[in-house]
């Protein structure tokens, strides 16, 4: 799954409803925590990289911020939009690679959430259908 520009991101992004913005940043939010592991020192209680460290905490601070104005119901579209430019274009440039990853895995967690919600209520209709048909047969 290629990643657009920026801006077509954050449109795409933008474009979500409510509840898949807020599963999408979830799984970004996950994500991120684990792009800051390249700023550890193996085995130690250092930073190799502080300047990743830095950069992911802020980027970590606006996707929690997005995804709780979301869920006060108090949406800003353009700070929604900014969240691609934050991850893709205005991240420290060595670690972009690292972060465009991260955009793209959370992306595809989203479309396998979508479809796992899309085969469970599949499925839980076909259940439904399956004892109303046999509670049916029951009363003929």
């Amino acid at each position: 799954m290629p990643t657009s520009s920026p801006d077509d991101e954050g449109l795409w992004l933008a474009s979500l409803d409510s509840q898949r913005q807020v599963l999408f940043l979830t799984a970004l939010s996950h994500g991120l925590t684990v792009a800051a592991r390249e700023a550890y020192v193996p085995q130690a209680d250092a930073f190799e990289h502080p300047r990743l460290m830095r950069n992911v905490n802020e980027i970590q601070h606006r996707v929690a911020a997005c995804t709780l104005q979301i869920l006060y119901g108090e949406t800003n579209e353009s700070f929604v939009r900014g969240m691609a430019a934050w991850v893709l274009r205005d991240s420290v440039k060595e670690f972009r690679g690292s972060l465009r990853w991260t955009w793209n895995r959370a992306k595809e967690q989203l479309a396998y959430l979508e479809w796992r919600l899309n085969n469970a209520y599949a499925l839980a209709s076909h259940a439904d259908r399956a004892a109303n048909d046999s509670v049916f047969e029951l009363e003929t």
